[in-house]
């Protein structure tokens, strides 16, 4: 019984330590298993949120009018980063720029990005139906292709 104690005390003391899953948010997936997607935009959405942190947020839709202007592409990265707490339903996770691990946010996007690219179209809905509400999955998958 003693033992039974003493290995339960233990396990309180792991669950009680400071962990990414405790924070509020699930651990991290290192840059190196999103692939070459992984390398070529996760960098730019870093550095899209990294500028996006001291400026208004913008709605989806006012980010979805803007893609019509001329030169819109080059700030697409910047309207989603800006946009995507209101298509997720909460403050999105994104990492400094550099670093080896991504968040789960970051994660996803990279993967709607990558399916998207690669037309699989089945993929693509299961990923943004599952935390995407249906009104905004339009102007969220046109603000993703342009990126």
């Amino acid at each position: 019984m003693q033992a039974l104690l003493n290995r339960a005390s233990h396990l309180k003391v792991l669950w009680q330590e400071e962990s990414p899953a405790r924070r509020g948010h699930p651990p991290g997936v290192p840059v190196s298993d999103l692939g070459e997607a992984g390398e070529r935009v996760l960098p730019v959405l870093r550095e899209a949120a990294k500028q996006a942190r001291c400026q208004r947020h913008m709605t989806l839709h006012e980010a979805h009018r803007c893609l019509v202007c001329p030169g819109a592409a080059s700030g697409a990265a910047e309207a989603l980063v800006k946009t995507l707490s209101e298509v997720i339903g909460r403050r999105p996770v994104f990492y400094a720029p550099g670093t080896g691990i991504a968040s789960f946010d970051e994660a996803w996007l990279v993967q709607c990005h990558a399916t998207q690219s690669a037309g699989d179209v089945d993929s693509l809905a299961l990923l943004v139906g599952r935390r995407v509400a249906a009104p905004l999955r339009r102007p969220f998958l046109d603000l993703l292709r342009s990126l």
